[in-house]
């Protein structure tokens, strides 16, 4: 086994760190995923940055050193792209096993925006797809109430979905293909609901009015309703010779020229 002492000339630690460069010269692919009945590990080729021979010198910053495959570490599971600077640990200063080295970390600017005191960014750059599981995924602020995006079974139990609120009580819900969309005005209380299912359509006001689609029928209902256009066509099949007749100041039945009924 050749240990992290053939490479300083000095005793190897406990678990030694090293910089290196994803990569092998001598190879295009810079990965490789294991089988399962292999450990279903991920394995990096990593070029370390120290040289391949302590005789040669060790030149920081050029990794010409040695080539180790190294595993990744989770939960975070990501294949550092080729080329990428990162920090490798090696438990018991072993370098020649493949996968006893540990990718810790990747090395490099940091992000060009966004990033400062008081923003901390997660850049995976533009080739990266980042999926996040768990039995339920939240994201939320600080703020109290808090504005949160939740995916999965609620922390305080219930029906698995999607769902997400601000601090006034406003939001939606996924849950089990039945679509919710609810606003408040900070009391607590939801005031308009929509529900959306596979076969109905239905909005609610807490004032009792409402408009129900399902089946083909259409249900418009309120203390007051009003359906207002230059043509109000009623019934299956209204036209315009037939005008509806009201009475008003004057002679009656006088007939509508804007509002039609079927015979």
């Amino acid at each position: 086994m050749r240990g992290i002492d053939d490479i300083h000339g000095a005793s190897p630690t406990a678990c030694p760190v090293e910089l290196g460069v994803v990569g092998w010269e001598d190879s295009d692919d810079h990965s490789a995923q294991l089988t399962e009945d292999e450990g279903g590990k991920t394995l990096v080729r990593v070029t370390l940055m120290h040289g391949r021979s302590v005789k040669a010198g060790a030149q920081r910053g050029q990794a010409k050193g040695q080539q180790v495959l190294c595993q990744i570490m989770g939960p975070l599971w990501v294949i550092p792209p080729k080329d990428q600077v990162v920090l490798v640990a090696f438990p018991g200063g072993d370098l020649e096993s493949p996968g006893v080295g540990i990718v810790m970390g990747w090395v490099g600017a940091s992000p060009a925006i966004q990033f400062n005191e008081s923003r901390a960014v997660m850049d995976l750059g533009p080739d990266i797809h980042l999926i996040i599981k768990g039995r339920s995924v939240t994201l939320s602020d600080h703020n109290a109430p808090a504005r949160f995006i939740q995916v999965g079974v609620p922390v305080q139990g219930g029906m698995p979905g999607i769902s997400a609120c601000d601090d006034k009580g406003g939001g939606f819900t996924v849950q089990n293909g039945v679509v919710g969309l609810f606003a408040s005005d900070g009391t607590g209380a939801a005031k308009t609901l929509v529900q959306l299912t596979a076969v109905s359509f239905e909005a609610w006001q807490k004032d009792g009015s409402c408009l129900m689609l399902k089946g083909g029928d259409g249900s418009l209902i309120g203390t007051n309703a009003y359906v207002r256009g230059s043509g109000v066509y009623l019934g299956k099949l209204p036209t315009v010779a037939n005008g509806v007749a009201y009475t008003a100041t004057g002679p009656a039945n006088v007939i509508s020229t804007s509002v039609f009924v079927s015979p």
